[in-house]
């Protein structure tokens, strides 16, 4: 388990790259002459990929035959812990997808100027 511990915390550490880094167009984009948002899918597609790594490290200790894991933690509090962050991270894609459709649709809407 101290094996996983390192890569599992620098996983935190980028806790929702689509929350912190898309930004949807501005409600007012039709009025403006120009406008900055964010089309790309790159950090919900990473949310997404770490989502489901989560999703695996839970189901894995799930079928933890011990009750205990190697810190002497309860194994049903290490899959709590680990379906939260799967949890953050799914909704962090989600917002990053729905970010850059919007963002998208906003700029096919305004067209060339």
């Amino acid at each position: 388990m101290r094996s996983v511990a390192l890569p599992l915390v620098a996983l935190m550490l980028l806790d929702g790259c689509a929350l912190m880094l898309t930004d949807p167009p501005p409600p007012n984009y039709r009025e403006l002459a120009s406008f900055d948002c964010d089309a790309s899918y790159a950090p919900a597609i990473v949310d997404t990929t770490l989502a489901l790594a989560f999703a695996v490290g839970a189901v894995a200790l799930a079928t933890h035959r011990d009750d205990v894991d190697e810190t002497g933690l309860p194994v049903t509090s290490s899959i709590i812990g680990i379906s939260i962050w799967s949890a953050v991270y799914g909704l962090s894609a989600g917002l990053g997808y729905h970010n850059a459709s919007a963002c998208r649709d906003a700029r096919a809407d305004q067209g060339p100027r």
